[in-house]
């Protein structure tokens, strides 16, 4: 601690704190931490449903081994189709490689129905991030796979 004699013949007293160094450093506050941001939001939208019968299953996934596979799916949202097509935001993804699918769920079953004579196909209307296109089977995830950022992003 000093004495420092101020104008007019004030005292001032001044302590500092010593670390191991032996130098002298002032102790200061923890700065608060910055509230967490929000993890980022993911919009998708579909266009192009031939009705508004039932609902659009929004399927998201994070890997080629979950692909398509809607039990599996690490986010799966239920949506209205509005006009001839849906708008939805899913938040709380982190940043990562994503695909995501969407299915005109008319008969509202929860899953994509097939025909398999002559050639099989969907029954209802199904598409893919990235308008991955279906050759001889399903949609690829390399083909439909996209990067979701710190600042989310749009399908």
């Amino acid at each position: 601690m000093s004495i420092v004699r101020g104008v007019g013949g004030s005292v001032l007293v001044m302590a500092a704190a010593v670390g191991a160094s032996g130098v002298a450093s002032a102790e200061e506050a923890p700065a608060p931490s910055p509230p967490p941001l929000p993890p980022p939001a993911l919009s998708v939208t579909a266009k192009g449903f031939r009705s508004t019968k039932g609902q659009a299953l929004v399927a998201v996934y994070d890997s080629g081994e979950r692909w398509l596979k809607i039990d599996k799916a690490v986010r799966l949202v239920r949506a209205r189709v509005e006009g001839n097509k849906v708008e939805v935001q899913i938040q709380g993804l982190p940043p990562g490689v994503y695909g995501v699918s969407v299915i005109h769920d008319e008969n509202t079953n929860g899953k994509l129905d097939m025909h398999w004579f002559p050639i099989p196909g969907p029954d209802e209307g199904a598409g893919v991030s990235n308008d991955a296109t279906a050759s001889l089977g399903p949609p690829k995830w390399s083909d439909a796979r996209f990067r979701l950022t710190e600042r989310g992003g749009t399908i």
